[in-house]
């Protein structure tokens, strides 16, 4: 009898796992934006692996692109044979599936923080401050030398402390750091039994104060590069310069990562110009000054970098771009009433008119900001605020009223209430001295931007200069300025600083404006305040104690939602001042930087995924609490302890069988068997008599049948 259970549970739950889910293919990637900003390369063009400034990976084979996991925050990444090996912070971490799933195969204790690691002749090296850790079998198993802070040359003794780089050729390993021998601020360091003693290896001419950056090698040389320039040596111990044909001179050279291309050193340096350079064992050549090279790999003869975000493969003759056809771009749409989407990526801004089906740059270069107002558009520029009246086909500059000093510093514009507010940010950092407030304060415009007057009053001010604004947030007619002052909102023409009225330990992190209403996520969730930022009061009923995860607040038709980009498919609605779970199809494995809805449809931003847009069919009916779908919530919370909320959808009256089940597919319990209207639904699963475990859910009515997970945590 179990086993008939348990097929007829895998049959459910295979169908669950292939079948496609009607809500969620309301969504649907657009064809934008193109390209995206990749920080780390390892591999070649028969197996590469790109990592972005966000953590997604993707892989290049058989020349195209596939996305492979998110939340891999790596600052390193090595091939090793057939497998990946990450390093990030202090976990060392391998992929045996191309980067779509990461075991962690190393993790010292918070007291031996690790400070570099590398893959040298296929094994793994990670050093910390006392520890040399060493594996031969893809990280299954480690060695762990004891790493000396003690440096001894000849009867003197110093302190080393290990806190840049290191390479190991046969029995010789180099160090960067920190050591009080002799006398120096920052020192390469030598060992000959892994790093159990030291003794420091000097660079000619008695150059110290001098800080490790990279230290690599091949068959005949070490190579260090420092601020002080570039390194050889046969032995590890006898260094000389090699800075012939670099265009810096008594400067100190800032390297991010060295590397050996063919039979030749290759580096980043981006001391100006910036780029490539190669080392041929006599003098450096300059050969790439593009788009500020950031990493590289240089694997079977072959080079690939990273540069203003692109994955480049290098060639003599034509270097090819291999991320220019992905979408895998992380930017925020802002929608206009007239139906076009505009957004600003790599100082270019882009629009398109068919539900982004196409996109088209309207403006290049383009500053990070843009507002819109029908068919009216404002950006900022280093020459003042830019305005279109044709939705991006034609620009003009507005500077009227506006200081000469201040136009350079325009950083913000919003629009409200049929003004254009623009907010400026001159800030001058001074060494070991408080900044100095150079440009500030706010001007607004009465009529579309054609000429600007002073509105500072409420504004701090340091020698006659008013509070630097970072940003400008503006919608019905609430005004809200982030300035280097804090938050302020204009309340009768003055502004007003709402940076207080927070719980002790409690910190604003965002805000949203919702029908005139200001809505405040903190790290400890939400607040609301109905009277321009002013009071504030908790606005968490019905949502967990850890709300600052849920970052994402948006409007549809007039109704306003609020989830976590870790939790998508939970969602609330706000009804009254309470916060319900509802019902609203979101995409599986997108996170979202921001939603912006007109009518029906939403565009929303991600996280290297580019623009999406939610369209609901012409047969969805004009309210979504009348579903014409179903579908099964993941339950909340999850895990749970002993209760959690499911809900659940029909698009149809039927009979609902809500059925629970254990990891074998042993039926448990029902909690629903009867006839119901199509309708939303939530139920409360009281698990007070169960164990701890896993534990699915199943649902069935009408032919339709759905399968979801949750885990019970005692």
């Amino acid at each position: 009898m179990k086993s008939t259970v348990l097929l007829k549970f895998c049959v459910v739950l295979i169908f669950f796992l292939f079948a496609s889910d009607y809500s969620q293919a309301q969504w649907q990637k657009t064809n934008g934006l193109k390209g995206g900003y990749f920080s780390l390369v390892a591999g070649d063009m028969n197996n590469l692996l790109a990592v972005t400034n966000y953590g997604s990976i993707f892989q290049y084979k058989n020349e195209s692109w596939n996305f492979r996991s998110s939340y891999n925050y790596l600052n390193e990444i090595f091939k090793l044979q057939d497998k990946w090996i990450g390093y990030y912070s202090n976990v060392i971490s391998k992929s045996e599936d191309d980067g779509l799933t990461w075991q962690e195969i190393l993790h010292p204790d918070e007291n031996n923080f690790l400070v570099s690691a590398k893959v040298i002749d296929n094994k793994i090296y990670a050093l910390s401050s006392d520890t040399l850790f060493y594996s031969d079998d893809f990280g299954t198993t480690w060695n762990a030398n004891e790493v000396s802070s003690t440096i001894v040359a000849g009867v003197d003794t110093g302190f080393f402390y290990a806190i840049s780089n290191f390479y190991i050729k046969d029995n010789i390993m180099l160090a960067g750091g920190f050591t009080t021998f002799p006398s120096s601020f920052g020192a390469l360091a030598y060992s000959t039994n892994m790093g159990l003693t030291w003794q420091p290896t000097m660079f000619p001419s008695n150059i110290n104060n001098t800080f490790v950056h990279d230290i690599t090698g091949d068959d005949n040389y070490f190579y260090a590069s420092a601020s002080g320039g570039f390194f050889k040596s046969t032995n590890g111990l006898d260094w000389s310069e090699i800075n012939e044909g670099l265009p810096f001179s008594g400067v100190s050279l800032s390297v991010t990562k060295m590397s050996i291309f063919q039979t030749d050193l290759i580096a980043i340096i981006n001391n100006t110009p910036s780029g490539l350079y190669r080392y041929n064992g006599t003098n450096w050549s300059l050969f790439y000054d593009e788009n500020f090279p950031s990493y590289m790999s240089t694997e079977n003869d072959e080079l690939i970098f990273t540069a203003n975000g692109e994955v480049i493969k290098y060639d003599v003759a034509n270097n090819i771009v291999l991320t220019s056809d992905i979408i895998a771009s992380t930017s925020r749409p802002v929608v206009s009433a007239n139906g076009n989407v505009y957004s600003v990526y790599k100082q270019k801004m882009f629009r398109s008119v068919d539900n982004g089906q196409s996109w088209n740059v309207i403006r290049e270069p383009s500053g990070g900001l843009l507002v819109v107002d029908g068919n009216t558009l404002f950006t900022t520029s280093s020459s003042g605020v830019v305005r279109s009246t044709n939705s991006g086909d034609d620009w003009t500059f507005l500077t009227s009223g506006i200081p000469s000093t201040h136009i350079p510093k325009l950083s913000s514009v919003g629009i409200t209430d049929k003004k254009i507010y623009a907010g400026f940010n001159g800030i001058r950092a001074r060494m070991h001295l408080p900044p100095v407030w150079e440009q500030g304060g706010v001007y607004v415009s009465l009529n579309n931007g054609d000429s600007w007057s002073a509105l500072n009053s409420g504004l701090p001010t340091e020698g006659g200069v008013h509070t630097p604004v970072y940003s400008i947030t503006a919608n019905g007619n609430i005004v809200i300025l982030n300035t280097a002052s804090g938050r302020f909102s204009l309340i009768n023409n003055t502004w007003v600083n709402i940076s207080n009225g927070f719980p002790v330990n409690v910190y604003m992190t965002g805000l949203y404006i919702f029908n005139e209403d200001i809505i405040f996520l903190t790290t400890n969730g939400l607040y609301i305040s109905r009277d321009r930022g002013i009071t504030k009061e908790e606005f968490n009923t019905g949502l967990p104690s850890l709300t600052y995860y849920f970052t994402i607040l948006f409007n549809y038709e007039n109704e306003l939602y609020v989830f976590a980009n870790d939790q998508a498919d939970q969602v609330f609605k706000l009804q009254e001042d309470n916060w319900v779970p509802t019902v609203f199809p979101m995409p599986d494995n997108v996170r979202f930087t921001e939603l912006q809805a007109t009518g029906k449809i939403i565009f929303a931003g991600t996280y290297d995924n580019g623009i999406w847009i939610y369209n609901p069919s012409p047969t969805d009916v004009d309210d979504i609490s009348n579903p014409e779908s179903y579908s099964l919530g993941q339950n909340y919370p999850n895990p749970f302890n002993p209760s959690t909320t499911i809900s659940y959808q029909l698009a149809a009256t039927g009979n609902v069988e809500i059925v629970v089940y254990d990891v074998l597919g042993k039926e448990i319990l029902t909690l629903v068997n009867e006839s119901k209207p199509a309708g939303n639904y939530q139920l409360v699963f009281d698990a007070s008599s169960l164990t701890s475990g896993v534990y699915f859910y199943r649902i069935v009515t009408n032919n339709f049948i759905q399968t979801r997970k949750m885990i019970l945590l005692r």
